[in-house]
Order: C-alpha cells, then structure tokens, then sequence
C-alpha cells in the first residue's frame, strides 16, 4: 500500500533449526503481529509440528482476512484457538480502518473460523481495540460475541496517542464511558 520495498527476511535457515530443538518441549505457542496467516515462517512451523506430529496448545490473532483450505487446514489439523480482531460490526468503521478490507467478507471468514472452532472444540474470541475511532463498537462487538457464544476482549490502546481514548478531553471521556455503560 505504502510502495515500500519488502523487508529483509529476519529468519534464516539456521534459526529455524534451532526452533526445531526447542519445539517438542513447548506446550503454548501464540501467533501474532500483522496476519500471521500470511507470514511463510509461521506455515514452515506449522507444517513442523504437522511433521512431527506435535500438538502445542496454538493460539492464533488473526483480522479474518485470509481464509483458505490451507488456513483451514492448520485449524484444525492443529487445533488452533483463533483470537479474531475485529475494528467494528459497523462496516463502515471496519472498513475505514482496515484500508482495502471488505467487512462482509470478514464476516463471512469469522463464520468459517467459528464452524471449524465447534468441529473441533477449540475457543475463538472476537477482539476490538478500544480507541477513538472504536468506542462505539465496543458495546456492538461484546453483543455479538455473546450471540454468537465467544468470547469478547477489549484491548485499550494508547499509542499512537491520537488514538487513546483517555487522551481526549474529559467531557468527551465522560460522554463515551456513559455511552458505553449504557450500552445492553
């Protein structure tokens, strides 16, 4: 989006044999930063524990925007919990924030991972950074979390710090913890 150069690979061949040492003593394992279903390290590593035939406790954060058989593959080949991070139900919210994303098309994905998370008996949490772009989707999210049997977390967010909700004038703190407290 930015027209940058892709980054130097940060891991060599060298670390990964390392990893592999390390790995069959591991119980939790936690994917995140960026979309970790994207990342090619993280499908060597998965494909791994895949070879190797270990199962560590996995929990993936993921925007729900990448779906595929291989995605579904690992969730449930692996028993991946998936923490799903969801900016708004509000499309246009969610859209505004994640450039380039199409709402119904997350939501169709949060499906997908919630299916597969009640075959396989894992969790799935939907996730929402609270910030000023957000606070009124914080009440929406825990709503359809709860209609939907999942967990909800709440993230509070204070860098970059135009987005920290607690940065803001009192009365506009006041007017969005009142909101929210009234909020069902």
């Amino acid at each position: 989006r930015e027209g940058r150069a892709p980054l130097p690979r940060a891991y060599d061949d060298e670390f990964f044999e390392e990893l592999w040492t390390l790995l069959p003593h591991v119980e939790r394992l936690q994917f995140k930063g960026g979309e970790p279903f994207l990342a090619p390290e993280n499908h060597r590593i998965w494909d791994h524990l895949l070879a190797e035939g270990l199962r560590p406790e996995i929990t993936v954060t993921t925007n729900g925007t990448i779906w595929s058989p291989r995605v579904e593959h690992y969730l449930r080949e692996l028993r991946m919990g998936t923490i799903i991070s969801i900016d708004g139900v509000d499309p246009s919210v969610q859209e505004t924030i994640r450039v380039g994303t199409d709402a119904a098309r997350v939501w169709a994905n949060v499906d997908r991972f919630q299916a597969v998370a009640q075959e396989v008996g894992t969790p799935i949490t939907l996730s929402i950074c609270l910030m000023v772009e957000t606070w009124r989707e914080v009440g929406p999210l825990v709503a359809e979390a709860d209609r939907r049997g999942a967990y909800a977390n709440v993230i509070f967010v204070n860098q970059p710090w135009q987005h920290d909700l607690l940065r803001r004038p009192d009365a506009e703190v006041a007017t969005a913890h009142a909101e929210m407290a009234a909020t069902p």
